[in-house]
């Protein structure tokens, strides 16, 4: 790595394979924006691309996996800004977790939480797959946690049948808002169902 800094990211790669690798890189010092992502061979080894190169205009977010396809040998990875764009920490971020969802009974309860720093609408949806009939919730709006107290609302879901035991549950279903993580907006049914019966195991324990 040549240059890792909040503008600008530039590195030296080597394949030793003889074919195209399918990899993906990650950038955690870029601050938000719009990037010139350059990849090209370096078949001197001086550090410099040799030739023509591969080029995309892309969005980079601390962290967000980047996919890049690199040749048999040595090349070069240069990252340059094109516009800088608002910081991600200003955002809401909706989300779900396992640890405070239930299913049981035909009915899915639980909270989506605001961990962001702006107020955001808040819809949860069901995901309809085969044998599972889709539902779609519109909570309404959830403030951000300006004063570290949690904000959260919390949402019902009934005639929810064991043929969505496979299902997914998410946030912002429509992508409409703009947030800091999405990784955090599905939570499975199935992995509910998991933390309901390790938490069932624990409480035993403690008896």
């Amino acid at each position: 790595m040549e240059q890792a800094g909040p503008l600008r990211f530039r590195a030296r790669l080597y394949s030793f394979g003889g074919g195209i690798l399918h990899g993906a890189v990650r950038f955690w010092q870029l601050q938000h924006g719009r990037y010139l992502l350059r990849l090209g061979a370096d078949a001197d080894d001086d550090g410099r691309i040799d030739g023509a190169a591969t080029e995309r205009k892309l969005v980079i977010r601390r962290g967000e996996r980047v996919a890049i396809d690199v040749a048999g040998g040595g090349s070069v990875l240069e990252v340059e800004p094109l516009e800088a764009l608002e910081p991600v920490a200003v955002r809401a971020d909706l989300a779900l977790s396992p640890l405070d969802i239930v299913f049981a009974d035909d009915t899915v309860s639980g909270y989506v939480h605001n961990i962001g720093s702006r107020p955001a609408e808040a819809s949860l949806a069901l995901v309809p797959t085969e044998g599972c009939e889709g539902q779609r919730l519109d909570l309404g709006v959830i403030e951000a946690p300006t004063d570290l107290h949690p904000r959260k609302l919390a949402f019902r879901l009934r005639n929810v049948s064991e043929s969505c035991a496979d299902g997914l549950l998410r946030v912002d279903v429509e992508d409409d808002v703009a947030e800091i993580f999405e990784g955090n907006n599905e939570v499975s049914l199935r992995r509910v169902r998991q933390v309901m019966r390790r938490q069932a195991e624990v409480e035993a324990e403690l008896r």
